[in-house]
């Protein structure tokens, strides 16, 4: 065992005690301007404060967000299952040997942990973040319940439009964020069943070499 093995052991080690709270701040880092990059940063603010300006100046924007809500929170439970799946995926075609490859490897994107750890951790941080995006929506059905039709928290118009655009603002930026970090799920299934074939296939050229040298 050389040195590296004893740091992947401790890594792995480390990720098996994560608690539910550091699962959930991995998930949050998800929405972060460095997990983004610049230019689908820019792209979601602007969208989520675009759309939130434009449903806040309604007369009907209690009606329309939980309309909203609604919708996404369709997507999201449809969602969940599917990176529940692909993570069961994920594990089935893990071997033995497989699993060496990738702890050994390196991360594309850090150095500082294993492949095996990056896809590991991104599957379980998206999860999170759709159970999170499940929670936020089953609370705003909650208050669209308890609160009254054109309740209004203010009697000055635009003090409750600003209020509304305030909490609208976090909420599509949290939504929109979730939505686009759907296509490095299938990214992740796509390199899983690459380095999951070339295994296979390394292990049926050795076992045909071990044929022809019987033979």
């Amino acid at each position: 065992m050389d040195q590296k093995d004893i740091e992947r052991l401790k890594e792995l080690d480390s990720n098996a005690g994560k608690s539910s709270n550091g699962i959930i701040k991995d998930a949050f880092k998800l929405l972060s301007f460095r997990e983004l990059g610049a230019k689908k940063f820019v792209v979601v603010l602007f969208a989520s404060i675009l759309l939130a300006l434009l449903i806040s100046a309604r007369l009907d924007s209690q009606k329309l967000i939980n309309e909203i809500a609604e919708v996404w929170q369709n997507i999201a439970l449809a969602i969940f299952g599917i990176a529940f799946t692909a993570y069961s995926i994920f594990q089935a075609l893990l071997s033995p040997k497989l699993i060496y490859v990738m702890v050994r490897a390196e991360d594309n994107e850090d150095k500082n942990i294993s492949s095996f750890s990056a896809s590991n951790k991104y599957f379980i941080s998206y999860m999170a973040l759709s159970f999170i995006v499940i929670a936020v929506n089953v609370i705003i059905f909650l208050c669209n319940i308890v609160i009254p039709d054109q309740w209004n928290l203010f009697v000055n118009k635009y003090v409750n439009d600003a209020i509304f655009f305030i909490l609208a603002c976090p909420y599509f930026y949290l939504t929109f964020c979730w939505l686009i970090e759907i296509k490095s799920i299938i990214s992740n299934i796509h390199n899983m069943y690459y380095v999951a074939a070339t295994d296979k296939y390394i292990d049926e050229l050795e076992k045909n070499e071990q044929k022809n040298k019987t033979s």
